[in-house]
């Protein structure tokens, strides 16, 4: 049943004898008496609403919608909410082009609805400092049961949320960080760490604690940096949008990326993970290649690495990359890495030799070296050549189908 503001004097009073019978209502509002005349209509049996405001962002009235399972409200506000909401399992606040409601008053529903199994927040935030106030003296809420979540928005209101806000482990989390135009990078504050509250909190962030799996993507227009738990099965990702197109062709924009990952990864306390996986663009850049070294000094426990990508001239150049520490001169970055898998790899004479030069330097260079040398060439084949050649050296190299 669609309620349409064009008409809204008559569906109201169409609508009065048949109201104990509607479950789902879809709702577009252009004027303030609309959802006054919506306040005049009980729904006892509503149980799915789709609420959306074509100018205004009107207030969804959750007084009279307390019995809804499931709230697509777009374009919408939300005032501070006290009603019991045990039955809202899914929440979706769209005002992508618009400001997200108060962080407050979003905290006072979620509040009231424990059941909550999804939620998404998408919009730009919006702060007052009695806003922040408030939220530095509210009680944590402890959303055991939700199990996807997913916020677009400004980091800072990404960092609030997660401080009064805690998730579980099992929960799948995408975090879609929005750039201000013109984002230049600090040591410091990358987009990752302001995203997130302070390091006695990070158990509030689903499983950023008990993850065993680190992925880093730097391809597409949404680049990022995840982490898995096989364990819980939860996950939590951030995602990024190039501020323009000049940027997004920039190395300088994913070299800034490569930065802002290793500097988060050390932050965030995942430098203990031992599985990494590492997607890179089908073109990447010719006349300037990308630096790794500083995302794989940030990994000091990889066991297995993965990448994804048809060049890897840069992943092995930073390979063979020598470091001195505090104890010990030219010291391999990963020293512990065993594994590496490349898949999609366009192999030629130039690639062989490097992987060769990759592995007799790691060998000589780390106490564990390289024991296996995986390849998924999917649809590129591997001339009988190269493999001989690489096996003329003590390494296993397996050859696969790409998954």
């Amino acid at each position: 049943m669609i309620f349409r503001a064009s008409n809204t004097s008559s569906f109201a009073q169409t609508l009065l004898p048949h109201s104990h019978r509607v479950k789902t209502l879809a709702t577009v509002l252009s004027h303030p008496e609309d959802i006054v005349l919506l306040g005049t209509v009980s729904l006892p049996e509503i149980r799915t609403v789709l609420f959306s405001c074509n100018t205004l962002q009107y207030p969804f009235p959750f007084a009279q919608f307390s019995t809804v399972a499931v709230a697509h409200l777009t374009n919408a506000d939300i005032g501070f909410t006290t009603v019991n909401l045990a039955n809202l399992t899914w929440l979706v606040i769209d005002n992508s082009i618009h400001y997200l409601p108060s962080l407050v008053d979003v905290i006072s529903v979620l509040r009231n609805a424990p059941a909550l199994v999804q939620v998404g927040l998408m919009g730009c935030a919006g702060f007052t400092r009695e806003d922040l106030t408030a939220l530095r003296s509210t009680q944590v809420i402890q959303m055991q049961k939700l199990r996807t979540l997913y916020i677009s928005s400004e980091a800072i209101y990404i960092r609030e949320f997660f401080n009064v806000v805690s998730v579980s482990a099992l929960a799948q989390i995408a975090l879609h960080v929005r750039m201000p135009l013109a984002w230049q990078r600090v040591g410091g504050t990358n987009i990752c760490s302001i995203s997130l509250p302070t390091a006695e909190k990070f158990h509030h962030v689903g499983c950023l604690l008990s993850a065993n799996i680190i992925a880093v993507e730097l391809r597409g227009d949404k680049p990022g940096l995840s982490c898995v738990d096989k364990t819980t099965g939860g996950a939590l990702q951030w995602t990024y949008t190039a501020t323009d197109t000049y940027t997004a062709a920039s190395p300088y924009f994913w070299q800034d990326l490569i930065e802002d990952f290793a500097e988060a990864i050390g932050h965030l306390s995942m430098d203990r993970i031992a599985n990494f996986s590492l997607s890179l663009r089908d073109d990447p850049f010719a006349e300037e290649e990308l630096h790794f070294v500083p995302l794989f000094r940030a990994l000091p426990n990889m066991h297995m690495l993965l990448v994804q990508a048809q060049r890897a001239e840069g992943v092995l150049g930073a390979l063979t990359y020598l470091q001195d520490t505090a104890c010990e001169l030219g010291v391999a970055v990963c020293p512990r890495l065993s594994v590496l898998r490349l898949q999609d790899l366009v192999v030629d004479d130039s690639v062989v030799e490097k992987l060769l030069d990759c592995f007799l330097m790691r060998k000589d260079t780390c106490d564990e070296g390289l024991d296996y040398l995986l390849l998924a060439i999917g649809s590129v084949r591997l001339d009988t050549k190269h493999l001989a050649r690489l096996e003329e050296e003590e390494f296993r190299t397996i050859v696969c189908e790409a998954e």
